[in-house]
């Protein structure tokens, strides 16, 4: 039949209006001819009813050559009773974009584009059991594989669930894009959300599976990704063999979130960002897992002003159970900047759930906002703000290669209210704590008791433990265990194999100031107002120095009691108003902790160890097997007390070193009172130089430069100084004595000439060498008598009897130091021997006579 010019004009214009119409007009649903029985859906439809398909046991298959859904519509895929997943597939060259409902309420719903999938702003799932969305190239089953290239084993024997996910050479990426609201994807309850592909970029997206699973997932070519079915739904695994993956970003606000969900992120680089969230919530029941596992990067970047805080959370709510729950994160390099926080919190009466960070190259906390605090990593009980809880909060534990702190960022685990914080535990080979926020926020590592406004705290601080190669803390940062209202003090160890360096201070600091806290520190302390004792500090390193204005302390300024400081070191250095403490301050009635330091050498050169007290007890300081104590530029070891409090015990065991101080540098070991008794002072050294014990003098306090060793009391009794000294070995330089006879005939010289007289030497004694006048005194600082004259050559006349010289031991002896002197760098040198003396062993030969 022949159409009429009109009727062909009219055919013509139909077909260039329907090519010509974009595509938003209809929905863009097209089925393919691939299958035994294919789907039905009617042209040109907005409210699309998907019918055919072809069934296997429980499973139904859709193939389409396109499948895009337009603004507002919607795609009804109807099943049979006895239908447990829906199989879709798109085998054309273009990626769907769904911006309306995808409905398929009677069974889960696996939907597979290679070449992508955009969910826009009205998209929305109506999905009875799971929804996965895919950009795989098949669907694995035990006994077969769907394709999207159109070939597959028979449908009819693929009649169980699918197993896994295999992607192409080139998966495409699946994205949300929004321009005024957020996409929402929601399933119902205990069921599984799962997005899979190459690049996942969510912008402005919601997706929600209350008391179920969230599952992100992007892979490069060629991989399997393995669909393991759970109670809720799917869960995905087999990462461990991938080793390509391609990258996740959520951006714009862009929330994953469900009550008691279990959240799982599977990339390369995962980066939140704009105010970003994924939270796992729970209110009754079990609370959710969150799992981030990047193989190269996870990163969380705030941005000021916005009206949400980017960051990762687990909280626990109510009834709520966090136990043996958990956030983790698993990567190479962990960054979190600009506020934004990686967090577990309890508010109820269930415990928190576990943080743990695994970064094998660096976790970097950098910074902080107006609007969210600082940067890093918490375990709370409570917010910090307007809620506590009663339930114990979860252990916070990074393990790392590298971890720096600075500019404000934190690491914390606290209380708020009854529950008692959890521990925090760092393993890195360095750690590096560094400077404060514009608003004087210290960057560090806290362990504490807090409080909201006039509320009674009665949790107790968790255990803040550190184990590292390398520790720095500068710039006014802090590692703290503190206690505040009614709650205690945790344990604060560190084990530092190489070194610690706490040094410098804020640009706040308040030199003059014992209570400022502007200072870098290291510190266990009960805080003003607090009732609650401080906790333990103790340190294990090779080399601790505490240098400008920076302190390590165990005080109390309420009326808990101090800490202790326990410090187990190669060698400590003090210097530049540097301090070691263990104090009681201010205003608080709490008697102060001890001091107690065990290491080889203790050199202090303007710096301060310190145990004052203002009540009670305690107070003291005790160092242990020192080899050299060296005091310079106006030092002090003190254990003074004020008020009426009795001054604290110093002790001091040096059995086999030195006790040194530069002369006439006001270097002090004190341990006075005002009202009570002075301390008591007990030193056993080797030898002790250039102090003055003022026991029983009648000099004023400590009103010159000398060296003063004090106990006493200005209204109350004197202390006791007690100084023993075990000075040289005398059996030093003794060397093993011949045990056969010798002929003494054989030792005379068969003949000798007169000596010249111009050539003759002489040998004067003045003075009494540095011995001591009396046998209870210590060697005094007068230098030892050497003579380092050189003996005149001269030459033999006669033949000299040959002597055999006896065998010594092969071992060296070694021998105690009995002198020192200071170099040009005003440093001290121990010495054994007079430089230049060469005594004369038993059995030398004697010197040759000398010719006319």
């Amino acid at each position: 039949m022949q159409l009429s010019p009109l009727k062909l004009s009219l055919f013509s214009g139909s077909i260039l209006f329907y090519l010509l119409t974009p595509s938003s007009v209809y929905s863009q649903i097209v089925p393919d001819t691939t299958l035994p029985n294919n789907s039905i859906v009617l042209p040109n439809c907005t409210n699309c009813d998907i019918t055919g398909g072809t069934t296997a046991g429980t499973n139904l298959f859709h193939s389409f050559q396109e499948f895009s859904i337009l603004k507002n519509g919607t795609a009804n895929f109807e099943n049979a009773g006895n239908i447990q997943n829906i199989i879709s597939r798109v085998t054309g060259s273009l990626r769907s974009t769904i911006d309306g409902t995808l409905n398929a309420p009677g069974a889960n719903l696996f939907f597979l584009n290679p070449n992508g999938i955009i969910f826009k702003e009205n998209a929305r799932l109506n999905v009875g059991g799971s929804f996965v969305a895919s950009t795989a190239s098949s669907l694995k089953f035990p006994n077969g594989e769907f394709r999207v290239d159109g070939t597959q084993t028979p449908l009819l024997t693929i009649n169980v669930p699918p197993i896994a996910l295999q992607f192409g050479s080139n998966p495409g990426s699946i994205q949300t894009r929004t321009e005024s609201k957020t996409v929402s994807l929601r399933v119902k309850p205990n069921k599984t959300l799962a997005l899979v592909g190459g690049d996942i970029e969510l912008k402005g997206a919601s997706l929600t599976a209350p008391e179920g699973r969230i599952e992100l997932g992007s892979v490069a070519g060629n991989n399997l990704v393995k669909l393991n079915p759970i109670d809720k739904g799917w869960e995905l695994g087999g990462y461990e063999g991938i080793q390509n993956f391609q990258d996740i970003k959520l951006s714009d606000g862009a929330y994953i979130s469900g009550n008691n969900v279990n959240i799982q992120i599977q990339g390369k680089r995962v980066t939140l960002t704009g105010g970003s969230q994924v939270a796992s919530i729970a209110s009754q029941n079990q609370a959710g897992n969150i799992k981030v596992n990047a193989s190269e990067q996870v990163e969380l970047l705030g941005t000021p002003g916005e009206s949400y805080q980017t960051g990762l959370s687990n909280q626990v709510k109510g009834t709520a159970q966090g136990e043996q729950r958990i956030l983790e994160i698993n990567t190479k390099r962990l960054i979190v900047t600009g506020g934004a926080q990686v967090s577990t919190n309890t508010f109820g009466t269930g415990q928190g759930a576990n943080l743990t960070v695994n970064a094998t190259d660096s976790v970097e906390l950098e910074g902080n906002s107006q609007e969210f605090g600082p940067s890093g990593l918490f375990a709370r009980v409570g917010d910090g703000k307007t809620e506590g809880g009663s339930g114990k909060g979860g252990t916070l534990t990074i393990n790392t290669g590298r971890l720096t702190v600075e500019n404000g960022a934190q690491v914390s685990t606290d209380t708020y209210g009854a529950g008692s914080a959890g521990d925090l535990r760092v393993n890195a080979s360095s750690v590096k704590l560094e400077g404060r926020s514009p608003g004087n926020n210290p960057s560090g590592l806290f362990a504490q008791v807090g409080t909201i406004g006039s509320q009674v705290t009665t949790g107790n601080a968790g255990n803040l433990t550190i184990e590292t190669g390398k520790l720095e803390v500068l710039g006014g940062a802090q590692i703290l265990s503190a206690a505040r209202s009614q709650g205690k003090g945790g344990v604060l160890t560190i084990k530092a194999s190489d070194s610690i360096l706490v040094s410098g201070a804020s640009a706040k600091v308040e030199p003059e100031n014992p209570q400022d806290t502007n200072r870098s520190n290291i510190s266990v302390a009960a805080l003003p107002g607090s009732t609650g004792d401080a906790g333990t500090l103790d340190i294990k390193t090779g080399l601790l120095t505490v240098d400008n204005l920076a302190r390590i302390s165990a005080d109390t300024s309420g009326s808990g009691k101090g800490g202790t400081a326990n410090l187990t070191v190669g060698q400590l250095v003090i210097r530049d108003r540097g301090e070691v403490r263990a104090s009681s301050l201010g205003s608080g009635s709490g008697p102060a902790g001890n001091l107690n330091v065990t290491a080889n050498e203790i050199r202090l050169n303007g710096g301060k160890l310190t145990a004052t007290s203002k009540a009670g007890r305690d107070g003291n300081i005790t160092l242990n097997n020192l080899k050299l104590l060296l005091m310079q530029n106006a030092s002090q070891i003190s254990a003074e007390a004020s008020e009426n409090a009795n001054g604290g015990n110093i002790t001091i065991n040096a059995p086999n070193g030195l006790i040194v101080a530069a002369p006439g540098e006001n270097n002090d070991i004190i341990a006075r009172a005002v009202e009570g008794r002075g301390g008591n002072i007990n030193i056993a050294t080797q030898s002790i130089y250039n102090f003055r014990n003022l026991q029983g003098l009648s000099t004023p306090q400590n009103t010159t430069n000398d060296n003063d060793i004090d106990a006493s009391s200005k209204f109350g009794l004197t202390g006791t100084v007690n100084i023993k000294t075990t000075e040289i070995d005398p059996k030093q330089g003794l060397v093993e004595l011949p045990t056969g006879t010798v002929d003494p005939s054989r030792l005379i010289a068969s003949g000798c000439a007169d000596l010249d007289r111009a050539l003759g030497n002489q040998f004067i004694i003045t003075g009494r060498g540095g011995l001591p006048p009396s046998p209870n005194e210590p060697l005094s600082s007068n230098a030892l008598w050497s003579d380092t004259r050189t003996l005149v050559s001269t030459t033999q006349r006669s033949q000299s009897v040959n002597t055999p010289s006896p065998s010594l031991k092969n071992a060296v002896a070694i021998v105690p130091a009995t002198g020192w002197v200071f170099n040009n760098k005003g440093q001290v040198t121990l010495i054994s021997n007079v430089s230049g003396v060469n005594p004369h062993l038993s059995g030398q030969n004697s010197a040759s006579c000398a010719s006319r």
